[in-house]
């Protein structure tokens, strides 16, 4: 499972309540691009992303993005902007093909019928929430993987749900840290992350909460009338 997949897991959580957002949508491009990245294949120089690598990674959606990304150099600002509208509906596909998740319709009394997401492998949230504790308490010692996990978890607001109050007052303080932290580091995919904090934050607040052609978001996503008040993202 990759990188996206968990931050999707952990944005539904263990009872299949959504918690998405435009923030997550973005994440879930910067998490393709952090592990192209450490996998060698893609390197920012500036603004821009370059092609170093054709080879494959075997995680289907960086993979996909490393196709697109044949054509050669792109901006990575518009490479955000282009992508992220479509990657929360991506990550919910391939979970609901893989039976980690079912989404089904739901039909209330005289009411339109909408959307929900069974949990068929609640494990699998179980773990993402698991080992977003483990490395908030880990702190600065993160790093790679984990460190992109924690960062995009609390850019995408996959985390909100998982740090409330105030017993995780500490891990939220934690987080924090290692977000400050990321810019001071060496490796190329940690320096590509911190490019892209800023674009996740900015760019998120200028996203519609309805699609251009007029469908509500939970006919384009599946959620259910609870989780739709909090999926406020520009999709499909």
């Amino acid at each position: 499972m990759g990188l996206g997949s968990e931050l999707v897991l952990l944005s539904i959580g263990s009872r299949g309540r959504p918690h998405f957002s435009p923030q997550l949508a973005y994440s879930l491009v910067v998490a393709e691009l952090f592990e192209l990245a450490q996998a060698g294949r893609i390197e920012l120089r500036g603004d821009r992303i370059f092609l170093v690598d054709r080879t494959p990674i075997g995680v289907p959606l960086a993979d996909e993005q490393l196709h697109r990304l044949t054509g050669g150099v792109v901006n990575l600002r518009v490479w955000l902007e282009r992508r992220a509208p479509f990657r929360i509906d991506s990550y919910v596909g391939e979970l609901n093909a893989g039976g980690v998740i079912s989404v089904r319709t739901i039909t209330m009394g005289n009411a339109d019928p909408v959307k929900g997401i069974m949990l068929n492998e609640s494990a699998r949230s179980a773990a993402a929430a698991r080992r977003l504790v483990e490395v908030c308490e880990r702190g600065r010692a993160a790093e790679g993987d984990a460190l992109a996990f924690v960062v995009l978890a609390r850019a995408g607001r996959a985390a909100d749900a998982h740090l409330r109050g105030w017993s995780n007052r500490k891990r939220r303080a934690a987080v924090d840290g290692l977000v400050r932290a990321v810019p001071t580091t060496d490796s190329p995919a940690e320096k590509l992350l911190a490019a892209c904090l800023g674009l996740i934050s900015e760019l998120s607040r200028k996203a519609p909460t309805k699609p251009g052609d007029g469908r509500t978001i939970d006919q384009q996503i599946g959620l259910t009338r609870a989780g739709r008040n909090a999926a406020l993202y520009w999709g499909m």
